[in-house]
């Protein structure tokens, strides 16, 4: 790398949290939800997960939505708990890397998420190291929050005016081929990491390119 890195910008989840799409899906198809499969990715929703994911749609009103498109009585409950099953967890490793990089890096979160899962379950699989998410990043863009998302350039331009950060300097790892081609277009250093992936090694090369 001809500059030095200073910010590592992680993907969320496929990245550093574990996801299970086939088990959402099955239990969202559980609740009386038709044709989940063509809806949800592991890497950018449709419809009206999409409309949540990028807070274009209030949490009440995604709540009724479905209830209205399963058409049998069901709890908000019920259908945050089938949402939840896309999660999986946070290797502990993957934390105590976290904490490691942050002496030497600026560390940020870039990820399409949603109002349900970043309400509790996410900063909560963060906690079960001791420590509350705010000791991880030095903050965290997110989808819904931003009203954008990845792969599109908006939300990295937004990441870029509000941190002051330089693609140049900066290394992006997501699992998305579709937002790592975006994000090396616009200059970012990138990785296409793999489901399950321990990709820790790749920091020690970037030490030693910074030393």
């Amino acid at each position: 790398m001809d500059e030095k890195i200073k910010t590592i910008i992680f993907d969320l989840g496929g990245v550093l949290y574990d996801l299970d799409r086939t088990r959402c899906v099955n239990a969202l198809e559980s609740i009386g939800l038709k044709n989940v499969d063509n809806l949800l990715s592991n890497y950018k929703q449709s419809g009206i997960f999409q409309q949540l994911e990028e807070g274009t749609i209030e949490l009440d009103e995604f709540y009724e939505t479905i209830k209205r498109m399963v058409d049998i009585p069901i709890s908000n409950e019920t259908i945050k708990a089938a949402w939840d099953a896309f999660l999986v967890e946070i290797p502990l490793y993957k934390l105590e890397m976290l904490e490691k990089l942050r002496e030497h890096f600026q560390i940020f979160m870039l990820s399409n998420t949603n109002v349900i899962h970043f309400n509790d379950d996410i900063p909560n699989e963060f906690l079960k190291a001791g420590k509350n998410i705010d000791h991880y990043f030095d903050k965290c863009y997110l989808s819904y929050e931003m009203k954008a998302s990845k792969p599109h350039k908006k939300i990295f331009e937004l990441m870029i005016a509000d941190s002051g950060i330089m693609p140049s300097e900066s290394f992006f790892i997501d699992d998305s081929p579709e937002n790592i081609r975006v994000a090396s277009e616009m200059g970012f250093k990138t990785y296409l990491a793999t489901p399950f992936e321990d990709f820790s090694h790749l920091f020690d090369s970037i030490q030693n390119e910074n030393n």
